[in-house]
């Protein structure tokens, strides 16, 4: 029933009451959790209609009635409050908009699971400039790569490459992980084979290959 992104956020899970996905579509993603767990309390919502009355058909097909729709912008229409909310699927910037325009039901919850579709580096850095923890990380490939994170409040010293490669993902070095990044680090050396060593992009491109390089060896060792 789940996509190989949605079961990766499914289980990411933490031990909770209530759930919400911020979001929602198609609503496949909270019905499992539902059926999975029937006593938990689950929510979704989307900004339009149209998702929502998508997520009526859904919830019929798979025989789930108890599960509370909510039309919001973000978390701003929300009246109830969730102990994990869920937001995936969106850029970066859209999902740092969601958790500052929607603070009060974000400082509520205890648990957040994010999914950016790109930006992650930048979401890393926001989190943890605003007071947030990753406490777990996932990585998955599914026609694209995605970094999944899951966070909580508190504070948490994070360097660079905690920053660009994930706390937690750059040690767990998953197959997943490090085929993302061999790949963005042939992609860095192509462009620099395409320009001057004195490039300024070209000597950006070779210090991010350089940076890729170094985590994957360490890694490497690591685990020998």
């Amino acid at each position: 029933m789940l996509t190989k992104r949605l079961q990766a956020i499914y289980d990411l899970l933490p031990e909770t009451n209530s759930v919400l996905d911020v979001g929602t579509d198609h609503c496949l993603l909270p019905i499992s959790i539902k059926k999975n767990h029937p006593q938990m309390k689950v929510g979704a919502s989307d900004i339009t209609i149209g998702p929502l009355q998508n997520a009526k058909e859904t919830m019929r097909r798979f025989h789930v009635s108890d599960i509370q729709l909510y039309q919001s912008d973000g978390l701003k229409q929300i009246p109830d409050l969730y102990e994990c909310i869920i937001i995936a699927g969106m850029g970066t910037q859209t999902m740092i908009h969601i958790l500052e325009e929607g603070k009060t039901a974000v400082d509520q919850a205890h648990t957040l699971i994010l999914q950016a579709n790109k930006g992650v580096t930048e979401l890393r850095r926001w989190l943890n400039e605003h007071h947030f923890k990753i406490v777990n990380e996932d990585m998955v490939l599914e026609y694209k790569y995605y970094q999944i994170l899951v966070v909580e409040h508190g504070h948490q010293i994070l360097n660079e490459d905690d920053f660009m490669f994930g706390p937690i993902l750059r040690k767990k070095q998953t197959e997943v992980f490090r085929s993302f990044w061999q790949k963005e680090k042939e992609k860095k050396e192509k462009i620099c084979q395409k320009l001057s060593k004195d490039h300024p992009k070209a000597i950006m491109s070779q210090s991010i290959a350089d940076r890729i390089e170094k985590i994957l060896k360490k890694s490497h060792k690591e685990t020998l």
